[in-house]
Protein backbone atom coordinates (compact mmCIF):
# COMPACT_ATOMS: atom_id res chain seq x y z
CA UNK A 1 0.00 0.00 0.00
CA UNK A 2 2.94 2.50 0.59
CA UNK A 3 3.69 2.30 -3.47
CA UNK A 4 0.09 3.37 -4.42
CA UNK A 5 -0.63 5.84 -1.23
CA UNK A 6 -0.04 9.37 -2.25
CA UNK A 7 1.19 9.88 1.36
CA UNK A 8 0.86 13.72 1.19
CA UNK A 9 -3.32 12.71 1.45
CA UNK A 10 -3.36 11.74 4.97
CA UNK A 11 -6.73 10.35 4.81
CA UNK A 12 -6.14 7.49 1.93
CA UNK A 13 -2.48 6.83 3.65
CA UNK A 14 -4.73 6.13 6.77
CA UNK A 15 -7.65 4.50 5.42
CA UNK A 16 -4.76 1.90 3.00
CA UNK A 17 -3.35 1.19 6.29
CA UNK A 18 -0.17 2.59 5.90
CA UNK A 19 2.11 3.04 9.62
CA UNK A 20 2.47 6.77 10.53
CA UNK A 21 5.53 7.76 12.92
CA UNK A 22 4.31 10.68 15.64
CA UNK A 23 7.80 12.47 16.02
CA UNK A 24 8.62 14.25 18.51
CA UNK A 25 11.16 17.40 18.67
CA UNK A 26 13.15 17.90 21.96
CA UNK A 27 14.54 21.14 21.10
CA UNK A 28 11.68 23.09 20.21
CA UNK A 29 9.12 20.64 21.55
CA UNK A 30 6.95 20.46 19.32
CA UNK A 31 5.69 17.42 17.78
CA UNK A 32 3.68 16.25 14.72
CA UNK A 33 3.17 13.11 12.54
CA UNK A 34 4.73 11.93 9.16
CA UNK A 35 3.58 9.05 6.62
CA UNK A 36 6.74 6.02 7.50
CA UNK A 37 7.54 3.73 5.46
CA UNK A 38 9.85 0.42 5.76
CA UNK A 39 12.15 1.28 2.65
CA UNK A 40 11.43 -1.97 0.68
CA UNK A 41 11.04 -0.23 -2.13
CA UNK A 42 14.69 0.84 -2.46
CA UNK A 43 16.31 -2.55 -0.87
CA UNK A 44 13.76 -5.22 -1.20
CA UNK A 45 16.78 -7.95 -1.07
CA UNK A 46 18.80 -6.40 1.81
CA UNK A 47 22.04 -6.16 0.08
CA UNK A 48 22.56 -2.37 1.41
CA UNK A 49 22.40 -3.34 4.71
CA UNK A 50 25.03 -6.32 4.32
CA UNK A 51 27.57 -4.21 2.56
CA UNK A 52 27.51 -1.82 5.13
CA UNK A 53 28.73 -3.95 7.41
CA UNK A 54 31.70 -5.46 4.35
CA UNK A 55 29.70 -8.72 4.13
CA UNK A 56 31.59 -10.13 1.09
CA UNK A 57 29.42 -13.49 0.75
CA UNK A 58 25.92 -12.50 -0.49
CA UNK A 59 23.15 -14.89 -1.40
CA UNK A 60 20.33 -12.74 -2.78
CA UNK A 61 17.09 -14.48 -3.65
CA UNK A 62 14.42 -13.31 -5.58
CA UNK A 63 10.96 -14.23 -5.73
CA UNK A 64 9.81 -12.82 -8.84
CA UNK A 65 6.46 -13.81 -10.63
CA UNK A 66 7.93 -13.44 -13.74
CA UNK A 67 9.09 -16.53 -15.79
CA UNK A 68 11.76 -15.92 -17.73
CA UNK A 69 11.52 -17.00 -21.57
CA UNK A 70 14.23 -16.33 -24.15
CA UNK A 71 11.34 -13.94 -25.64
CA UNK A 72 10.59 -12.63 -21.96
CA UNK A 73 14.29 -12.29 -20.12
CA UNK A 74 15.70 -10.48 -16.69
CA UNK A 75 14.50 -7.02 -17.82
CA UNK A 76 15.90 -3.73 -15.93
CA UNK A 77 12.16 -2.13 -16.29
CA UNK A 78 10.58 -5.18 -14.44
CA UNK A 79 13.33 -5.53 -11.98
CA UNK A 80 14.32 -1.88 -11.08
CA UNK A 81 14.77 -3.08 -7.60
CA UNK A 82 17.72 -5.12 -8.89
CA UNK A 83 18.74 -2.89 -11.73
CA UNK A 84 19.22 -0.23 -9.55
CA UNK A 85 22.10 -1.84 -7.56
CA UNK A 86 23.49 -1.45 -10.87
CA UNK A 87 22.26 1.71 -11.92
CA UNK A 88 20.57 0.09 -14.69
CA UNK A 89 17.02 1.08 -14.40
CA UNK A 90 16.09 2.59 -17.26
CA UNK A 91 14.54 6.06 -17.55
CA UNK A 92 10.52 6.23 -16.73
CA UNK A 93 10.77 2.46 -15.75
CA UNK A 94 11.82 2.88 -11.99
CA UNK A 95 9.35 2.82 -8.70
CA UNK A 96 6.08 3.88 -9.04
CA UNK A 97 4.41 5.76 -6.18
CA UNK A 98 1.05 7.62 -5.95
CA UNK A 99 2.93 11.07 -7.02
CA UNK A 100 4.41 9.75 -9.75
CA UNK A 101 7.53 7.75 -11.40
CA UNK A 102 11.19 8.64 -9.54
CA UNK A 103 13.12 9.32 -12.13
CA UNK A 104 15.81 7.06 -13.21
CA UNK A 105 18.75 8.89 -12.79
CA UNK A 106 18.05 10.22 -9.35
CA UNK A 107 16.93 6.44 -8.02
CA UNK A 108 20.17 4.60 -9.82
CA UNK A 109 21.96 7.19 -7.61
CA UNK A 110 20.60 6.40 -4.45
CA UNK A 111 20.55 2.92 -4.45
CA UNK A 112 23.53 2.14 -7.47
CA UNK A 113 26.52 0.18 -5.39
CA UNK A 114 27.89 -2.24 -8.55
CA UNK A 115 29.19 -1.54 -11.43
CA UNK A 116 26.98 -0.63 -14.32
CA UNK A 117 28.37 -3.01 -16.73
CA UNK A 118 27.92 -5.54 -14.58
CA UNK A 119 24.02 -5.42 -15.06
CA UNK A 120 24.61 -6.99 -18.74
CA UNK A 121 26.75 -9.76 -17.23
CA UNK A 122 23.56 -10.79 -15.22
CA UNK A 123 21.31 -10.48 -17.74
CA UNK A 124 23.20 -12.84 -20.23
CA UNK A 125 24.10 -15.02 -17.64
CA UNK A 126 20.05 -15.47 -16.72
CA UNK A 127 19.65 -16.00 -20.51
CA UNK A 128 22.07 -18.72 -20.60
CA UNK A 129 20.02 -20.45 -17.55
CA UNK A 130 17.05 -19.94 -19.43
CA UNK A 131 18.59 -21.07 -22.62
CA UNK A 132 20.42 -24.35 -21.25
CA UNK A 133 16.55 -25.24 -19.43
CA UNK A 134 18.23 -24.88 -15.77
CA UNK A 135 17.81 -23.47 -12.56
CA UNK A 136 18.44 -19.48 -12.69
CA UNK A 137 20.96 -18.99 -10.04
CA UNK A 138 23.99 -16.78 -10.96
CA UNK A 139 26.75 -16.15 -9.28
CA UNK A 140 29.18 -13.00 -9.67
CA UNK A 141 32.04 -11.66 -7.84
CA UNK A 142 31.24 -7.66 -7.97
CA UNK A 143 33.16 -4.74 -7.17
CA UNK A 144 31.59 -2.92 -4.41
CA UNK A 145 30.98 0.75 -5.34
CA UNK A 146 30.83 3.90 -2.41
CA UNK A 147 27.16 4.89 -2.10
CA UNK A 148 26.46 7.84 0.56
CA UNK A 149 22.81 7.90 0.67
CA UNK A 150 22.86 4.13 2.00
CA UNK A 151 25.82 4.03 3.90
CA UNK A 152 27.91 1.85 2.04
CA UNK A 153 32.05 2.70 2.08
CA UNK A 154 32.49 0.40 -0.81
CA UNK A 155 36.12 -0.35 -2.11
CA UNK A 156 36.20 -4.36 -1.92
CA UNK A 157 34.76 -7.20 -3.90
CA UNK A 158 32.08 -8.94 -2.97
CA UNK A 159 30.62 -12.75 -4.08
CA UNK A 160 27.04 -12.41 -4.83
CA UNK A 161 24.92 -15.24 -5.48
CA UNK A 162 21.42 -14.00 -7.44
CA UNK A 163 19.28 -17.22 -6.98
CA UNK A 164 15.36 -16.65 -9.18
CA UNK A 165 12.53 -18.52 -7.61
CA UNK A 166 11.52 -19.53 -11.14
CA UNK A 167 12.01 -22.18 -13.70
CA UNK A 168 12.92 -20.78 -17.31
CA UNK A 169 9.48 -21.15 -19.73
CA UNK A 170 9.84 -25.16 -21.21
Amino acid sequence: AQMKADSSKEGMWEALGCTELHIWNGIDKQGGETPFADGGGVDNSAIHALLRRGTRKILSCYANSKVFSEEAPLDAADFWDLSALFGAVPEGKGPKMASGVIKAEVFNKHVQVFETGKWAELVDAVSKCVADKAAVVVPMKLAVLANQAQGVQGGYDAEVVFVFNCMPAA
